[in-house]
């Protein structure tokens, strides 16, 4: 089941990061309209699964040019990556019993 969810995470950042390359190939080549880019405009018109993937692959270095939504769900996907990361770490509780049983012995 982990292999799947990481197969299918691996795919959605594949995606987005395709259709980033794409709408930065979109955007104007002049200084004027360069100026009004906005990448939170750009972030929030991307489907929800595409922009909680995007986010989830940003360094917070990048956290400056996004709104202070965006930051906050940045801040809620790495929190959530945190408590997976920690919950599939931590071992179950049939194999700390049964360990403990073995010491026992």
């Amino acid at each position: 089941v982990l292999l799947e969810q990481s197969a299918a995470l691996e795919r959605q950042r594949r995606v987005a990061a395709s259709q980033q390359r794409t709408t930065v190939e979109a955007l104007p080549a002049s200084a004027d309209r360069a100026e009004s880019y906005n990448p939170s405009d750009v972030l929030m018109s991307l489907p929800t699964s595409l922009r909680r993937s995007v986010l989830a692959d940003m360094e917070e270095s990048q956290l400056n040019s996004l709104n202070e939504d965006l930051v906050q769900d940045y801040e809620r996907i790495r929190s959530e990556q945190r408590a997976r990361t920690v919950y599939t770490t931590i071992p179950s509780r049939y194999y700390v019993f049964t360990c403990m049983l073995e010491n026992l012995s």
